[in-house]
């Protein structure tokens, strides 16, 4: 008994955890780094963050089929925009009144909205565009015409109360 409270303990000065402990703790912060930096660097490169002192522009909101398979008020890009091409803002008063469809006299463009809302179509081909706009509360469709022209952004309005022909405002 003397000799092994004599003898000299072989516990070790320090936990074993902690031996080498500091080298890991900073492996493991260079490694978070490392993914925070790639992270950050993905992040700028696919313009989903900008720096610099200009905030980043806001993305269009895209428009998507609603449960009848129409258009809902939003964004359509139908193609690039160019010199070529123009800009259709559409709206039917009342809104959501009437279900539009729309085609181009000479292509084949061919959509059909809910009339709900502004429906924006971007990259139109000069040229003109026959609609068709049905009431939802019954009724003879009404028929009416877009004329883009190249370069053009017009908003185009369409009033079921007078039903004649589209109203065209370019700026």
């Amino acid at each position: 008994d003397q000799k092994a409270a004599s003898s000299p303990s072989l516990a070790p000065t320090a936990p074993a955890a902690e031996k080498g402990g500091s080298g890991k703790m900073v492996v493991a912060a260079l490694a978070v780094g490392l993914v925070l930096v790639a992270a950050v660097g993905g992040a700028v490169a696919s313009g989903q963050l900008e720096l610099g002192d200009a905030p980043a522009p806001a993305p269009a909101p895209a428009t998507t089929p609603d449960e009848a398979g129409l258009l809902q008020a939003g964004t359509v890009e139908v193609a690039e925009l160019t010199e070529s091409r123009g800009i259709a803002r559409l709206i039917v008063q009342p809104p959501g009144q009437a279900v539009v469809d729309i085609r181009a006299s000479m292509g084949d463009f061919k959509e059909s909205w809910n009339g709900a809302g502004r429906l924006e179509l971007i990259g139109l081909e000069a040229g003109t565009y026959k609609t068709k706009v049905k009431p939802r509360a019954g009724g003879s469709a009404m028929r009416g015409t877009l004329e883009v022209e190249p370069g053009s952004d017009c908003t185009y309005i369409f009033d079921l109360k007078q039903g004649e022909e589209w109203q065209k405002d370019c700026p």
